[in-house]
């Protein structure tokens, strides 16, 4: 239960975020909003982390997983970025969210080739599902 409404909340948030950001995006360059963005989580991130976060357990970090950490903010930056520049030339938001949406296959395709994940017929049938939506969405 508590998974299906982690999910849903997460689904609705990032549908209303998305729409927010097209209509900011018609007023100011996708630079400047990933700038204000930046600004934002710089200071809530932080005090989020202090007063949520509870490190009793004198966890270390290797530099393994901080360079893979690095390289996930610098690539989602980029991505996001690129999202914001598509919202801003797109008439139809909704289209570009969807197409943007299908990145689970990327990641699918990754985990496969590089972590050895199972395909299971599930997964594949999805993988399907989604590519058969992006060119049904596209007409």
């Amino acid at each position: 239960m508590r998974y299906s409404l982690l999910l849903l909340s997460c689904i609705f948030l990032y549908g209303i975020s998305t729409f927010f950001k097209k209509i900011a995006l018609n007023k100011i360059h996708p630079f400047q909003f990933e700038i204000i963005v930046a600004v934002i989580y710089a200071i809530a991130l932080p005090i989020w982390i202090y007063t949520l976060y509870d490190n009793k357990s004198n966890e270390s970090y290797d530099l393994k997983s901080v360079s893979l950490s690095v390289v996930c903010i610098v690539v989602g930056m980029v991505a996001t970025i690129l999202f914001n520049f598509l919202l801003k030339e797109s008439r139809s938001p909704g289209t570009v969210t969807a197409l943007v949406s299908l990145s689970p296959i990327v990641t699918l395709f990754l985990s496969y080739m590089f972590l050895q994940e199972k395909l299971t017929i599930f997964k594949i049938l999805a993988f399907i599902l989604a590519l058969v939506s992006a060119i049904l969405i596209n007409y």
